[in-house]
């Protein structure tokens, strides 16, 4: 290969080196060629002085980088790799992470065709947030793909959406539920603070009033599997639990009111090894966050497809995090002095995020817009603190709930108005839970019951009492949850009991 030397270079190189008008430097007509060995030849009448530390390409220390070739070198870096690269091991279906990958894979699959079964007509397929292998199908221009159907007309889709919509009603109002107490666990803590089913292992989280987050396998034993402590600063409190990357090793994400995220691995199974957790990452998301114990402290929301974590709480500031850079991608203004109380999303609309806030009020934000335009729509029939949002995925239909006990229901396409309100009970709500795939949702009062209603208003169950000889009273209910994709329902109360009530379905 010809090396591309200008005449102003070559003539810059005679005279340094003081060659004849003849001579060739040795190393400039081959650009990979090894330097002399001899350092001085002749050529006919003129001499051949060899440059002094010839080290790279043939060519001296000084000469231009821009005129230096590096096509040999990137080709050789190319073809040096082997053409079929190993397996990772947990890809590798005969290694034995590959094959309790690939089973775990499948058992999941097993429990979310079974969610679907709960109320057919209520989750339908539509209704449920897409996995990652339909959303890369969906992804891209329309095709007739099972994932991805064609456009319909305007007609086609107002028959198909008055046809779901009736289907919907008559499978909400033939639903029913008997709740029976499955067990009851013993926290060891003052009171149940907050409480986190695993989405398809049989496991539940149960977070005290400080920092103490215990473990149980709740169907086949009362005991604690393990207790670890967040180790968040004295007099601080932890106040939101989530899961990141569900459908794999899920990883388990901390909040507490300085601010700070932990997150955890080792928590996907419920026979965890001795070792766990282990710490992956911890950083400040909310970095003016005010303290106090009276606030909501630190309140998260996930989105799995974007990879985005959003956190609020005390601050002026909703921010985002991008977990796969770990930077804060947004930061937008809450546009009050109230704090945000609780957060919901929807998978299927990327960027959107609703938050209630300890005034009473509703702001849709989306995250896609400027930050001075971020918030969209502010809904304000609510006079006091929210205690829940629940966003119905890919159903646009939103359920709030205050501490007056007044739910309701919204649909985000006209949010100015909401579209049905439900007076749950008189006294203050302090706990209110939706499950995804039925038509369900439980309140819990200070007053030391649980209702349980059907998401017409239907009133399906009413808990005062634990099961059993002695049938105590139980405690003011603090926090309440239900299992994502089963019918499992945990309440939490101001004492260190901790109840789980199964369906007899």
């Amino acid at each position: 290969m010809r090396s591309a030397v200008s005449v102003g270079n070559f003539r810059q190189y005679q005279e340094k080196f003081q060659q004849g008008p003849g001579t060739v430097p040795s190393g400039v007509g081959d650009s990979h060629a090894m330097p002399p060995a001899a350092p001085a030849s002749t050529v006919g009448d003129y001499p051949v002085h060899v440059p002094p530390s010839m080290e790279k390409y043939g060519r001296h220390e000084d000469f231009p980088p821009s005129l230096v070739s590096t096509c040999y070198e990137r080709h050789k870096t190319h073809f040096s790799d082997p053409i079929l690269e190993p397996l990772r091991e947990d890809e590798d279906p005969l290694s034995e992470k590959g094959a309790e990958r690939w089973e775990r894979s499948r058992r999941y699959n097993r429990i979310r065709g079974a969610a679907l079964k709960l109320a057919p007509g209520f989750a339908s397929p539509r209704s449920s947030a897409k996995s990652p292998a339909m959303q890369r199908t969906a992804s891209g221009m329309r095709d007739a793909s099972p994932y991805n159907p064609p456009l319909y007309s305007p007609m086609e889709y107002d028959a198909t959406r008055r046809a779901t919509t009736l289907g919907e009603q008559e499978e909400v109002k033939n639903f029913s539920l008997n709740l029976r107490q499955r067990a009851v666990l013993n926290n060891d803590a003052e009171m149940t603070s907050l409480l986190l089913f695993h989405p398809y292992e049989t496991m539940l989280l149960v977070a005290d009033e400080k920092d103490q987050i215990s473990l149980y396998n709740f169907e086949e034993t009362e005991t604690k599997v393990l207790s670890f402590g967040n180790k968040n600063p004295p007099g601080s409190r932890l106040t939101s639990l989530n899961w990141i990357n569900e459908a794999e090793e899920s990883l388990l994400t901390c909040g507490s009111d300085d601010g700070v995220i932990k997150i955890y691995h080792g928590l996907h199974s419920p026979h965890p090894s001795l070792d766990s957790p282990k710490l992956l990452s911890a950083f400040v998301a909310v970095p003016d966050l005010v303290p106090g114990t009276r606030g909501s402290g630190l309140v998260m929301n996930w989105q799995q497809q974007a990879g985005a974590m959003y956190a609020g709480g005390n601050s002026s500031m909703l921010r985002g995090w991008d977990l796969r850079q770990e930077k804060c991608t947004v930061a937008l203004p809450t546009q009050t002095d109230s704090c945000i109380t609780s957060m919901a999303s929807d998978e299927s609309i990327p960027g959107m995020v609703v938050a209630g806030f300890g005034d009473g009020t509703l702001r849709i934000f989306d995250s896609r817009s400027r930050p001075d335009y971020s918030v969209k729509t502010i809904m304000r029939e609510h006079a006091s603190w929210v205690v829940q949002t629940h966003i119905y995925a890919g159903r646009n239909e939103l359920l709030t709930g205050s501490v007056t006990g007044e739910l309701k229901f919204w649909d985000l396409r006209y949010p100015k108005n909401s579209v049905k309100s439900l007076e749950a009970h008189r006294s203050p709500m302090t706990a209110l839970a939706v499950h995804d795939y039925a038509p369900i949702f439980a309140s819990g009062s200070h007053n030391q019951f649980i209702k349980v209603f059907r998401s017409d208003g239907e009133q399906l169950a009413l808990i005062r009492y634990h099961e059993g000889f002695l049938g105590e009273r139980i405690g003011p209910v603090s926090c309440l949850a239900f299992h994502p994709r089963r019918l499992f329902l945990a309440a939490g109360a101001t004492d260190s009991v901790v109840a789980v009530y199964s369906s007899d379905n």
